[in-house]
């Protein structure tokens, strides 16, 4: 008889908001009048369309490739991605999930979508919708400027966006090849220009080089060394006029810039991501000069790294996921796997590891957003839990991801059996992307230090922990001493602990 592995498949589910009750409980709290229906009917396609469009933009031979010139020796630097990649960007991008209109109540619904197309992977097009949503954050805070309030109404498709596409999105471009982490260091420089700014200078990693709009770091002229003279742009992709080039491509003028070569990564490889110079780039500023670094995190670093709490969770459902299902169904030496002990162990973990995690994003959401809006000690709590956050979910995650692929065995390494794989390589771009665990951690104990203080953080545990821990005083010691010594490595343990007892008592309240 021939082996088959239908009900396997049949367990992975048709539908990934019906089988995740837990969803529907979380948005029933944070949002007791939402009509789920629309969520349902996402959660449909994210198990079946949008699974089969990123699984066949996954493979090598759809990746995004580079085009330097044209067959008439003209400088295009068009960048293609493949068919399935774009029809996902058209229905994401045309359902407004990525920046939504700013409003909490549909931020709440937008992000549960984003919940469930994220269980398959980053796709492609997750770091897209992250940058814009981070773009769209910083542009409502400085909307009162004309010309960023009108790229903010193509961001939220009140305007017609400036390509021939139906959509408009944004990418983030900090990152230089001697600063990395330290955007200090920094040399793009821009000068200004009539009522406009000129950028020159390479940028090392552009991820979404797609994108209508980047957000961009650059030193004015006569700015001093070190972050406080890094100021904050905004670089249209495109000048006009859009005209048609030769056989009848799309060939724009580009905006002061070429792309040297698109990157070969690890992970998230159907998103093009490259090398850049650009060379008196129209920019536009934003916000006070003095406060570019600044508002890069407000609005911008941090909404990226809730993305990430966001995508770990994703994640960590679809190790869950796959792993229950195959348990169940692989036979070994007379009896499922899942009957033995220790996989019975790590199916545990993983569902009481996603189910915190979830019931932890939105928590975090309501504290960033609604909470923090009106209440500065909620912002400040928010910030350091958005950086503690980001540091162990993705680490949670990836440990998730590859305790689901052991369970499947050889078949959890092929990528025609499972996404797992892929689902993995995503999650560790994830824990180097906006801060690696080293930087975060270490700011978060500052922020600790400045912003709260030992003498208030035992009441920063019971805020948003629902009780003082045992290892509380530690944590206050441990704080006390940072302002002598460094001590992040005493704190990393503790940062873990604040991390997994937030997510705990999310997941109680639920």
């Amino acid at each position: 008889m021939t082996y088959s592995f239908a009900s396997y498949r049949q367990a992975l589910g048709a539908n990934w908001f019906d089988d995740d009750p837990l969803l529907a409980q979380v948005l029933k709290k944070y949002l007791p009048k939402l009509d789920l229906v629309s969520v349902r009917e996402f959660g449909g396609k994210a198990a079946t369309t949008y699974r089969q469009l990123m699984h066949e933009a996954g493979r090598t031979e759809n990746h995004p490739r580079l085009i330097n010139f044209d067959g008439y020796h003209n400088r295009i630097d068009e960048v293609r991605i493949c068919a399935q990649s774009d029809q996902v960007f058209e229905e994401i991008y045309g359902q407004n999930l990525a920046v939504g209109t700013g409003s909490y109540e549909g931020d709440i619904e937008r992000y549960a979508k984003l919940y469930l197309l994220g269980q398959n992977s980053e796709g492609g097009v997750l770091c897209s919708v992250a940058c814009s949503d981070g773009l769209g954050r910083l542009l409502r805070a400085f909307s009162s400027e004309e010309r960023l309030g009108k790229i903010l109404a193509q961001m939220e498709g009140r305007m017609p966006a400036p390509g021939p596409k139906s959509y408009c999105h944004g990418a983030q471009f900090v990152t230089e090849i001697q600063g990395g982490s330290d955007v200090g260091k920094n040399v793009v420089s821009a000068k200004p220009a009539g009522d406009s700014w000129r950028l020159s200078g390479p940028k090392w990693f552009c991820s979404n080089i797609i994108a209508d709009y980047f957000v961009m770091t650059a030193r004015p002229e006569g700015a001093p060394e070190g972050i406080r003279g890094v100021a904050l742009f905004v670089v249209p992709a495109y000048l006009p006029p859009f005209e048609k080039g030769g056989m009848g491509g799309f060939y724009p003028q580009r905006n002061g810039y070429t792309i040297d070569r698109l990157k070969q990564k690890f992970g998230s490889q159907s998103l093009p991501t490259a090398e850049v110079t650009f060379q008196d780039a129209v920019a536009y500023p934003v916000g006070p000069l003095e406060r570019g670094a600044a508002n890069l995190l407000e609005h911008v670093l941090s909404t990226s790294r809730f993305h990430v709490l966001l995508h770990s969770a994703a994640f960590l459902r679809t190790a869950e996921r796959e792993a229950t299902a195959y348990a169940k169904f692989r036979e070994a030496f007379g009896k499922p796997i899942a009957d033995y002990p220790l996989v019975s162990k790590t199916l545990a973990t993983l569902r009481q590891q996603r189910e915190a995690a979830l019931a932890g994003v939105f928590r975090l959401y309501s504290l960033w957003q609604r909470e923090g809006v009106k209440d500065p000690v909620a912002k400040v709590d928010a910030r350091i839990l958005l950086m503690l956050a980001k540091t162990f979910s993705s680490i949670q995650a990836r440990q998730g991801l590859t305790e689901a692929i052991i369970l499947l065995g050889a078949n959890g390494i092929e990528e025609e059996f499972s996404d797992l794989s892929r689902c993995l390589r995503d999650c560790l771009i994830n824990e180097i992307w906006e801060g690696p665990h080293n930087l975060l951690v270490t700011n978060a104990l500052g922020d600790l230090a400045r912003f709260v203080g030992a003498e208030k953080i035992l009441g920063f545990l019971e805020r948003n922990l629902g009780a003082i821990p045992a290892w509380g005083k530690e944590l206050q010691a441990v704080v006390v001493a940072s302002a002598k010594e460094d001590r992040t490595v005493d704190f990393w343990p503790l940062g873990e602990k604040i991390y997994q007892g937030f997510t705990a008592c999310a997941r109680s309240q639920i």
